[in-house]
């Protein structure tokens, strides 16, 4: 029994466990609104979870906490969302929602609660619908509970897709500026406050006065208008009628028009004064209101038009250089004239035009011939314009002939000239003037008739400026005068060019030069000793510009003048120049020492020549070449008083030349023929070295014995047999039997066959020598010579070098070999000894670096070998720390 009620107790309570849970999954899960929302708009939409298996839902919304008043309730719903319009704002409502499933309890929802929106605020001005309303209108609305801001829109189109106004403000109030007329505008406002805003109002319209309309002629600021005015607008949007206004001050105390309700867009009128300034503005009617008065326009009437003199209408024979005339116009400060092909003055026709004419006339080429030109003129000033006179014409003259030569401006035009022009017309009848002034009252010719488009003459005057001008003849018309152009004739007289005017102290036989006059057949040359030429000498009919005069007196002052003779006379004579003579020529100096070609002269010295006549001092030049250009002068002296010049510091052994041109006050002659010498040498000063056979090297071949030794400077100056070495060989250390001397050795090398015993000791040593003398002998050196003479094979280039060169710390000893070989090498020093030694060195084929180590070697110069088999290399390396 025990059991069962035990067992009866778990299963009861596993019914209820069951039964609840399946209660609370039946029951839909509310979502929106959200519950404890406190700004739901009253066009709510509720929306619940969807509950499995559930058949349909069910859903209350009330005003009472506990559903005892029911606004809303439909307890057979097939969907999870319901819209709703809750009738009031600021009113709190409560919902639930509940599921129902088939064969089981229906389930509800705890319920929610929220609070909708604040009522929008009322608007209170401007009133709804009115209309004439200015630009710049106060909105007001009421306030809204709790409200920190409201949002106002104002926009011209009724469902607000285009806003001119959306901003938020924190007041009931705001003044706005709306910008266009007869315009409707709608407005609302919402209010805001945080997390909430109220819907926006039902909006208002207002519509805008009508506009003032937009004027268009006289145009502001429109100047020379006749009286006769037309004022004309456009049609201005809902305006019925205008008003218009014309005043002579810009404040309109004085009307003369006050025209109300005119219903066409133009109006003319008279205006009773030139030259003045009036105002006119405009105001529109309609919709029961008028619009403000426009803007006003000024405008100014013109001057009135111009009385034209001349030239005067079916005048003939104008030139196109036309002199126009009129009547002043009082006020007027400036005229403008037009002249043109037709009446219409179009603007393609145009052919003189000027502006800015100050006074009552003006001259202006039209640039037509022969023809009609039709023109006029008004009055202006700078801030008005008159009427055009009445219209005129007249006809042109011919066209002017153009001047081709002498082109203008020309000089030195021979006496015998040639005129010349050509016509643009088809007369061939002209007149020509020429005149010694450009204003033409000095006049030389003056010639009529002239049928020819040239003319010959000759000019009355040498070197005198000229002036001509041409013009045409058709029947009874003149052209106007060609342009002037100016010629100067002929100087006549040359210019004189040597002696310059003035010049002092030149040569008693002169050159005498002047420049070429074009047209001379001949000149006439006069020199004299004062300058009236009372003394005078010379000569005439000279055929060239130059001419030699020998033998004036020396230190005198001479004056000279020329003219030239053409085919039209003798011309004036040319100015006076004034000259001195000096003391006369120079001769050139005879060169006495060093004589021409010798040689061996000691680098210091002494030059000498022979005195010249007229001769204060000498210059002197030493070159090295010859020609004397400026790059091969080693020496210059100027001003030698004496006809001798010590010279030092010459280089020896060098060729020179040198040359002396002597001196005065007057001239400088030419130099003398060059004298060409050559220094003497330096005698040799180094020693040679021994390089085979080396000091106390044996086994010499004795049959053919090759000595060779280092190069000794300066031993190879001149011919072969002028220059080289001296050699002694010797049994004896001091040289007392001498075997061999051979004073011409000309190389460093030389090979004795057949001279020498075999196994003997011998001593050798050589010097240097040329033709200054002999230079030190080399260290004594010591060779034995072998039973069997051997043959080597001598100097050979295995390009060895050491590295670097001069030597200052360490060293490399580079060579190339053809094949590998065993390699000797030997550092000798000026006395004959070996002071380095490498013996069987492995060197390799190709480029072979053996570093050496050469620190117990002083400073100085060495000799180097380097022996493969019975080859070697020899060089010379400087040791310096």
């Amino acid at each position: 029994m025990k059991k069962i009620y035990y067992l009866s107790k778990y299963v009861l309570l596993f019914a209820i466990i069951l039964f609840a849970q399946q209660g609370l999954i039946a029951a839909p899960t509310q979502l929106l609104p959200q519950n404890g929302e406190d700004c739901v708009d009253r066009d709510a939409v509720f929306e619940w979870t969807r509950v499995k298996d559930a058949s349909r839902y069910m859903y209350i919304i009330s005003t009472k906490v506990d559903f005892s008043d029911t606004l809303k309730k439909d307890l057979s719903y097939n969907d999870t969302t319901v819209a709703f319009n809750l009738p009031d704002y600021s009113t709190k409502y409560y919902w639930k929602v509940g599921s129902h499933i088939i064969g089981e309890a229906d389930s509800w929802s705890q319920g929610f609660e929220l609070t909708t929106h604040p009522a929008p605020p009322s608007l209170l001005l401007p009133e709804d619908m009115i209309s004439c309303q200015a630009f710049s209108q106060n909105f007001k609305w009421s306030s809204v509970p709790n409200a920190v801001k409201y949002k106002i829109q104002i926009s011209s189109t009724a469902n607000f897709s285009k806003t001119i106004v959306d901003t938020v403000i924190t007041d009931t109030s705001a003044t706005f500026v709306l910008k266009n007329y007869f315009t409707t505008y709608y407005w609302r406002v919402k209010g805001q406050k945080v997390g909430c805003e109220t819907p926006y109002s039902t909006p208002r319209s207002i519509t805008t006065l009508v506009g003032p309309p937009a004027m268009a002629t006289p145009a502001n600021g429109d100047k020379g208008l006749n009286l006769g005015v037309m004022f004309t607008w456009p049609a201005a949007a809902g305006a019925q009628t205008y008003d218009l206004q014309v005043s002579d001050d810009p404040n309109f105390n004085n009307l003369l028009v006050n025209q109300n309700n005119i219903f066409d867009l133009t109006y003319s009128w008279t205006a009773p004064d030139y030259n003045k300034t009036y105002f006119w503005r405009m105001r529109s009617l309609g919709q029961t209101c008028a619009s403000e008065w426009s803007s006003a326009f000024n405008f100014k009437t013109a001057y009135p038009a111009v009385v034209s003199i001349s030239p005067g209408d079916t005048v003939r024979c104008v030139p196109l250089e036309a002199t126009f005339t009129w009547e002043a116009v009082p006020g007027a400060t400036h005229y403008e004239i037009q002249s043109s092909k037709t009446d219409q003055f179009l603007t393609g026709d145009e052919l003189f035009y000027a502006t800015d004419i100050v006074g009552t006339s003006v001259t202006g080429n039209v640039n037509v011939s022969y023809d009609k030109v039709y023109w006029r003129v008004r009055a202006n000033d700078n801030s008005n314009r008159g009427l055009w006179s009445d219209i005129k014409s007249f006809n042109t003259t011919i066209d002017k002939p153009l001047i081709v030569g002498p082109a203008d401006g020309s000089t030195e035009v021979p006496r015998g000239v040639q005129l010349e022009w050509k016509s643009t017309s088809a007369s061939k009848h002209f007149n020509l003037q020429i005149s010694r002034n450009d204003s033409f009252t000095d006049i030389e010719k003056d010639l009529d008739s002239i049928v020819d488009l040239t003319l010959d003459l000759v000019l009355e005057k040498y070197n005198t400026n000229y002036y001509f001008r041409v013009r045409t003849l058709l029947g009874d018309c003149f052209s106007d005068w060609s342009s002037v152009y100016s010629f100067k004739s002929i100087q006549g007289f040359p210019n004189l060019i040597y002696p310059a005017n003035s010049v002092s102290n030149i040569t008693t036989d002169v050159q005498f030069e002047w420049s070429v006059v074009p047209t001379a057949i001949n000149y006439d040359i006069r020199i004299s000793t004062d300058a009236e030429f009372v003394n005078e000498f010379g000569e005439n009919g000279v055929k060239t510009n130059i001419i030699l005069q020998k033998d004036l007196q020396p230190n005198t002052t001479y004056y000279w003048k020329v003219r030239s003779n053409d085919q039209w006379g003798t011309s004036p004579w040319s100015q006076v120049y004034e000259f001195s003579t000096g003391e006369g020529f120079t001769n050139i100096p005879f060169l006495i020492y060093p004589e021409n070609f010798s040689v061996k002269l000691p680098t210091e010295g002494i030059m000498r020549w022979r005195s010249a006549k007229n001769a204060t001092s000498y210059n002197l030049q030493i070159a090295d070449d010859l020609n004397f250009d400026e790059e091969d002068i080693v020496r210059e002296v100027q001003n030698i008083k004496d006809t001798t010049y010590d010279y030092t510091d010459l280089d020896s052994f060098t060729e020179y030349w040198f040359r002396v041109a002597s001196v005065n006050q007057t001239t400088t002659s030419d130099y003398s023929k060059p004298y060409r010498f050559r220094t003497i040498a330096q005698p040799p000063t180094d020693q040679a070295i021994a390089i085979m056979p080396v000091d106390g090297e044996g086994n010499v071949a004795y049959k053919r014995t090759k000595f060779e030794w280092t190069k000794v400077p300066r031993t190879d100056l001149g011919l072969a047999s002028e220059s080289g070495y001296e050699m002694l060989i010797s049994l004896n250390q001091d040289f007392s039997d001498t075997l061999i001397y051979n004073k011409r050795v000309f190389e460093e090398v030389i090979t004795l066959e057949n001279t020498f015993e075999p196994k003997t000791t011998y001593f050798w040593k050589t010097r240097g020598w040329n033709e200054a003398g002999f230079g030190p002998w080399s260290e004594v050196f010591s060779f034995t010579t072998d039973i069997v003479s051997t043959v080597t094979d001598g100097n050979f280039d295995f390009g060895t070098s050491i590295v670097p060169n001069p030597i200052q710390n360490s060293a490399e000893l580079r060579f190339t070999l053809d094949t590998p070989g065993k390699v000797h090498f030997t550092i000798i020093d000026q006395t004959g000894k070996t002071v380095f030694n490498l013996a069987n060195i492995d060197g390799n084929s190709n480029l072979n670096n053996i570093p050496l180590n050469l620190d117990n070697l002083s400073n100085g110069t060495y000799l180097f070998k380097l022996h493969i088999g019975s080859k070697y290399q020899s060089g010379k390396i400087i040791i310096s720390r």
